[in-house]
C-alpha cells in the first residue's frame, strides 16, 4: 500500500492574562542570627502586602560574606515568586514593592492562565497543515488521499513576551514608583502556542 508522510505545524497567538514577578530582599550583619532578624524586620511589611496576591514560593538563604578571603559578616536573603492577574494588579504590586526598595525585582513574565484551549487549536491547525501537504502530494501523483494510518505528536511549545528587570525605588522628590511602573507600559504581550505532528496517510 502506497503511503505519504507529512509534517504539520500550527501556531496560535493569545493575549497573556496573568504575570509572574520575582523579588528579593536582603539584610547583612556580623553574625547569622542578627542578619536573619534584620531581614525579618525588613520583610514584615512586605508580608502584609502579599496577603492579597498569590505567593508561588518563598525561599530563604543565609550565607557568610567575604572580602579578600576573610569573612566579614553574614547576609540573609528572602526570595518571593508572585503571580498576579492582569495589568492593573501588576502595576499596583510592582509599584508597592519598589517603594519598599527590594534588592532585585524581575518581571513580568506574562503567560496564559488556561493554555489548554490554545494548545488544542494549535493541534487542529497542525493536523490541517499536514493534511493540506499530503493532499498536494497526492494530487501531484494523480492519486487521492486515503485514510489516516498513523499520527505522531511532535509536542507543544509556549513562547511568551520578554521580561524587563526593575531597578530600585524612585529617588526622593521624584515621581512615585507606582507612577514610574505605569510609565513603563507593561502591557500584556502575545503568547505563542505551537504544536507539530507527523502524519502518515494511505494513497488510494
Amino acid at each position: 500500500m502506497a503511503e505519504v508522510v507529512t509534517n504539520g505545524n500550527g501556531q496560535v497567538l493569545r493575549t497573556a492574562d496573568r504575570a509572574t514577578l520575582t523579588v528579593s530582599f536582603s539584610a547583612s550583619a556580623q553574625e547569622r542570627r542578627p542578619a536573619v532578624d534584620a531581614l525579618a524586620d525588613r520583610v514584615s511589611g512586605i508580608e502584609d502586602l502579599l496577603s492579597t496576591v498569590e505567593v508561588r514560593s518563598r525561599n530563604l538563604t543565609v550565607h557568610p560574606t567575604y572580602e579578600e578571603g576573610r569573612q566579614i559578616g553574614c547576609q540573609a536573603r528572602q526570595y518571593y515568586t508572585l503571580r498576579v492577574a492582569g495589568r492593573e494588579e501588576l502595576e499596583r504590586l510592582a509599584g508597592a514593592l519598589l517603594e519598599a526598595e527590594p534588592e532585585r525585582l524581575d518581571g513580568p513574565r506574562w503567560e496564559l492562565s488556561d493554555q489548554a484551549d490554545a494548545a488544542a487549536e494549535a493541534q487542529r491547525r497542525a493536523v490541517a497543515d499536514a493534511r493540506g501537504r499530503a493532499e498536494a502530494y497526492a494530487d501531484a501523483l494523480g492519486r487521492a488521499l486515503g485514510p489516516l494510518v498513523r499520527l505522531v505528536d511532535g509536542g507543544a511549545e509556549r513562547r511568551g513576551p520578554a521580561a524587563p528587570a526593575f531597578g530600585g525605588a524612585a529617588a526622593p522628590g521624584a515621581r512615585s514608583a507606582a507612577d514610574s511602573v505605569r510609565a513603563l507600559d507593561l502591557a500584556p504581550g502575545q503568547v505563542s502556542v505551537t504544536a507539530s505532528c507527523t502524519v502518515t496517510w494511505a494513497l488510494d
